[in-house]
C-alpha cells in the first residue's frame, strides 16, 4: 500500500487469520483422524475447542457467541488484532494447523484475485457451493448418528437461532461425553461418499450452487469481447509524481497506474470501446492496449454495460 498507509497491511503475527472458522462435524472428525505428525498442533487446537465446549455442538464447532458478536461489531481489527487470531494459527512458521481440512470460508478467501472483481465473484460462488455442501452434510451426520431431537432442532435452526441448550446432555443426547468419537464417526461417514451421493444428500440448494459456480467459472476464463465501458467509482492515492494507486472492488487488491492513464479515463463514457480508444490516441497521444482495458474492467475501474 501507499507509504504510511499501514492500516491496510496485515500484521505478520496475524496475517488474515483473525477469523475463527465454524467447522462442520465431519471436518472436525477429519482433523482428529489426520495421521500426519505435522498436524499434531492443529489437532490439539481442535481438541481444546471440543473439550472446552465453546461452540461444540453435534452440527460442528461453532463460533462462541461472544466472539461472533465482537467479529460482527467491526472489521477494523481484521488482520491486525492478535487477540482475534484464530486458535488454529500456528505462530511458529505462521501456518494454519488444520489447512488440509479447512472449511469453506478459509478455503476460498483471498485478498487478491486473478482478474480482480471477476475472480472474486468466482471464489464467492465456490464458497457458496462448499458452504451448502457443509451444511447439508453436517445435518446428514446429525440424522445418521441419531443424536436426538434437540440436536435435530439445532441443526435446522438459522445461525442466529442456534443458542446452545443449558446442559450438555440435552444437546448431545447419547453422545454426551463422547464428542470426539462422534466427530470421528462423522468424518469417516462423509469420507466414504462420492460427489454424486453428496449431491443427492444435499439436494436442490447444492445443485443451485453448483450451477452458479460453473457459470462464474465460465465468466472467469472467458476472453470474449467487452461492450461499451464507463468509468466506475474508485479510490486514488498518489505514489509519486508519475504513478498513482487505484482500487475499486477491494482496497486489498489495488493497481498501480501512470497518472497519464487517469487523465484519459473520462473518455470512457459508454461509447463503443473502439471509438474511445481511437479518441484517446487522437486527443491524448496514448495507445491503450485491449489487455489493459480488460484489466481495468476486471478490477472495476471501468464498468461494463
Amino acid at each position: 500500500m501507499a507509504p504510511g498507509d499501514s492500516s491496510r497491511f496485515f500484521r505478520p503475527e496475524t496475517k488474515c487469520c483473525t477469523f475463527l472458522p465454524a467447522l462442520p462435524n465431519f471436518l472436525v472428525g477429519a482433523v482428529l483422524d489426520e495421521p500426519d505428525p505435522a498436524s499434531a498442533s492443529g489437532r490439539a487446537s481442535v481438541e481444546q475447542r471440543i473439550d472446552a465446549l465453546l461452540g461444540a455442538t453435534p452440527v460442528g464447532l461453532l463460533q462462541p457467541p461472544a466472539y461472533a458478536r465482537r467479529y460482527a461489531g467491526g472489521k477494523e481489527f481484521f488482520g491486525r488484532d492478535p487477540s482475534m487470531r484464530c486458535p488454529h494459527f500456528l505462530a511458529e512458521g505462521g501456518r494454519c494447523g488444520i489447512w488440509r481440512h479447512r472449511e469453506s470460508t478459509c478455503a476460498t478467501w483471498f485478498c487478491k484475485h486473478v482478474r480482480g472483481a471477476l475472480g472474486r465473484t468466482f471464489w464467492a460462488a465456490l464458497h457458496g457451493l462448499l458452504a451448502a455442501a457443509e451444511t447439508g452434510l453436517a445435518r446428514f451426520c446429525v440424522m445418521e448418528e441419531d443424536v436426538g431431537r434437540e440436536a435435530l432442532l439445532h441443526a435446522v435452526a438459522t445461525q442466529g437461532e442456534r443458542a446452545v441448550p443449558a446442559t450438555r446432555r440435552v444437546l448431545w443426547g447419547r453422545w454426551a461425553g463422547r464428542e470426539r468419537e462422534y466427530y470421528r464417526r462423522c468424518g469417516a461417514r462423509v469420507a466414504s461418499l462420492s460427489w454424486d451421493r453428496i449431491e443427492r444428500i444435499c439436494g436442490v440448494p447444492l445443485s443451485i450452487r453448483v450451477r452458479l459456480a460453473r457459470e462464474a467459472y465460465g465468466d472467469l476464463v472467458s476472453r470474449r469481447e467487452f461492450g461499451p465501458l464507463k468509468v466506475g467509482a474508485f479510490d486514488v492515492r498518489p505514489l509519486d509524481r508519475d504513478r498513482s494507486r487505484v482500487w475499486a472492488y477491494s482496497p486489498f487488491d489495488p493497481l498501480d497506474v501512470p497518472r497519464s492513464l487517469l487523465g484519459v479515463l473520462r473518455e470512457f463514457d459508454g461509447r463503443p470501446t473502439r471509438e474511445v480508444l481511437a479518441a484517446i490516441r487522437r486527443r491524448h497521444g496514448l495507445a491503450l492496449g485491449r489487455g489493459l482495458v480488460r484489466k481495468l474492467a476486471d478490477f472495476g475501474i471501468l464498468e461494463r454495460g
